[in-house]
């Protein structure tokens, strides 16, 4: 949904730009300085420093499910000192909210049955072929072992985006529906929460 609104708004912008080139102006009293190039800019400290002013930092891959690139750069970020210095909790659609005890203890470094485990990536609203990807288990195995550097006070939380979904429960196309009707705004809610913990209005 969000990233819906940032088209729209980008379109909404460049049409306004055409608008405003294709429209009759008068000549300028002096030449307009040419604006500046767009330069790549290294990302983790991007990112962190996107921490700086915001709460709350998306990073989206929609298209690109299973691409391991996407899967290096993440770990990349969380293994990065800078990260873990300024993020307490990761939230990711790849995961059923039903199991999130489960996860507490795993990324907390206690043994878990992998049986168990494999459910919270496997047993989603999206049976979708992608999740078994090797590189979603990683993720989760990846911030249990930065975990085991850090201080309790610093470690790393996975919050479990998906909506906690028992399939067991599931035996219509309306208990279907209650779940995915719901995907997106379980996910959302997280960032409700972490407001009203904050104290923001």
């Amino acid at each position: 949904m969000m990233k819906n609104l940032l088209r729209v708004i980008a379109g909404a912008v460049a049409m306004a730009t055409l608008m405003r080139a294709q429209a009759p102006t008068a000549a300028p009293a002096r030449q307009q300085t040419p604006p500046r190039l767009a330069v790549p800019i290294e990302p983790i400290a991007a990112i962190v420093e996107a921490f700086r002013s915001h709460a709350i930092v998306a990073l989206g891959n929609e298209e690109f499910r299973g691409n391991e690139q996407c899967h290096a750069f993440r770990l990349s970020l969380i293994r990065d000192p800078r990260f873990t210095g300024a993020v307490n909790d990761i939230v990711v659609e790849f995961g059923n909210a039903r199991y999130q005890d489960l996860m507490d203890r795993f990324v907390e470094g206690e043994e878990v049955p992998y049986e168990s485990l494999r459910q919270v990536w496997l047993n989603t609203t999206q049976p979708v072929q992608e999740w078994a990807f090797p590189i979603y288990e990683e993720f989760f195995r990846a911030v249990r072992l930065v975990n085991v550097s850090l201080p309790r006070e610093h470690r790393l939380r996975v919050l479990l985006g998906d909506p906690p979904i028992d399939w067991d429960s599931v035996h219509s196309r309306e208990d279907i529906h209650k779940w995915l009707g719901d995907r997106d705004a379980h996910a959302v809610s997280y960032g409700g929460r972490f407001w009203r913990r904050a104290g923001a209005p």
